[in-house]
């Protein structure tokens, strides 16, 4: 029996109501957070209503009651909840006749980006904004038309489709059901015809037809004691890359181990690097490649000045872990806190190393570490460095006794990831010697 809307007079009420009813919607309060939330039973998805407030609110918990009446076994209509409500106020207005606006879109999608941690890519934000601007009915012939406007096989049109996921991601996230103008099979579709057109238009072009530069250590010596006072931070950097085989934004995030204690395997030079809360990897501990680059370039003794300095050149965004909208506590130990803003942290060094230092060569090693004189030298980027890293374990015999899983740990990455990406640097000679050890040939 249903309860009437004049003894709803507590929380307690409308949730007992709403399960009398045996409602698909149900409301929920979190502590974290200070705002209204639906679970929808029957695709088990939960979704937030800001910006209604879940607390010391009851009037505005009741037009929700009303509204997840209202809807019934439907779906979530996406919509924003405020113009849901007016819809509710007014009964002569219908919901399906309601539209987005692209500049809402952009924000709840932006929204989306941050909360899963991996930051805004440019290139979404770069989609969202031409959206804004152009402005395409909410029908997928309208969206399917701004697609093409790229051609099929470039990437550019990929980008784009990766845009609209995103989208479809955010609204969905927020509004409990797929916006019906951009359904997953329509892109997926679209994705398939891509591949297949990308997939032609390079058939003779090979996956490892970059060429990447990896310098030997004589010449990162050599260009490491060249660069001028004025790059001591941008030196450090390089140095710290190069002997640990760190991403560009770990340099922010990794700590210096300056004491042994063998019991608890801390071994002093090694870098401690935290896991997907603070970086892109898995928490993990990494050894220098060369030992004895941590004094020679002062690694430690100015970790923690460098390291402050690179901070204060591009800080660090750091959010709760439980509402991104919400700057991270320090001391909280419940609430790691999550950095958001790791793409602008590695972007310094990359921009610092191609338009203001001066220019690092290298060529693709070749099974003793030595430059292979069939490829021309490359211009070093300080992500070139990690894979530097990855190469000299593989290849130089003081190495010898690490295998590829160890390595692949220390850098924070699966052996899969390690053997794929990065071993695919190592020289023809490398890879056949490799390859041909352990074959018997008839006699």
């Amino acid at each position: 029996m249903r309860i009437t809307r004049s003894k709803l007079r507590k929380w307690e009420d409308v949730v007992q109501d709403l399960v009398l009813q045996k409602s698909r919607y149900m409301i929920r309060r979190r502590e974290k957070s200070t705002y209204l939330q639906i679970i929808d039973k029957q695709t088990k998805k939960r979704f937030s209503l800001a910006p209604i407030q879940a607390w010391e609110n009851m009037p505005d918990v009741l037009r929700i009651h009303e509204l997840i009446l209202d809807i019934g076994n439907k779906p979530w209509p996406d919509q924003p909840i405020e113009k849901l409500l007016q819809v509710l106020e007014d009964p002569d207005s219908v919901i399906e006749e309601l539209n987005y606006q692209w500049n809402d879109v952009k924000t709840f999608t932006l929204q989306h980006c941050l909360n899963s941690n991996k930051g805004i890519d440019p290139n979404v934000k770069c989609d969202l904004n031409n959206l804004v601007k152009a402005k395409p009915p909410f029908k997928w012939e309208d969206i399917r038309c701004w697609v093409y406007e790229k051609q099929l096989e470039k990437k550019s049109f990929r980008n784009r489709l990766d845009s609209l996921a995103q989208i479809r991601l955010a609204l969905t996230n927020k509004f409990g059901s797929e916006p019906e103008w951009l359904k997953r099979d329509e892109l997926m579709k679209l994705r398939e015809l891509h591949r297949l057109a990308y997939k032609k238009e390079n058939k003779f072009i090979s996956s490892n037809s970059y060429i990447r530069g990896i310098p030997t250590k004589d010449q990162l010596e050599k260009y490491l004691e060249s660069l001028d006072k004025k790059f001591k931070l941008e030196k450090w950097c390089i140095a710290c890359q190069a002997t640990y085989g760190l991403r560009n934004h770990e340099l922010h995030h990794a700590s210096i181990i300056k004491t042994t204690n063998i019991e608890e395997g801390l071994y002093k030079g090694h870098l401690y690097v935290p896991g997907e809360w603070r970086t892109k990897s898995f928490e993990h501990w990494v050894w220098p490649l060369f030992p004895e680059w941590i004094e020679k370039f002062n690694l430690m003794d100015d970790f923690d000045l460098m390291q402050n300095e690179l901070r204060e050149r591009v800080k660090i965004n750091i959010v709760s872990a439980f509402d991104k909208n919400e700057q991270w506590i320090e001391g909280n130990p419940q609430d790691r806190g999550v950095c958001i803003n790791n793409r602008t942290l590695g972007n310094w060094l990359t921009k610092r190393m191609k338009n203001y230092l001066p220019p690092l060569y290298g060529c693709v090693p070749d099974a003793k570490g030595l430059p292979d004189g069939e490829t021309e030298p490359q211009r070093i980027t300080p992500y070139d460095l990690r894979h530097h890293w990855a190469i000299r374990h593989a290849c130089d015999p003081t190495c010898a006794g690490i295998t590829d899983e160890q390595a692949a740990k220390a850098m924070g990455h699966s052996l899969e990831v390690h053997r794929k990406n990065y071993q695919k640097w190592v020289s023809k000679v490398e890879a056949r010697r490799q390859y041909m050890t352990g074959i018997s040939f008839p006699t």
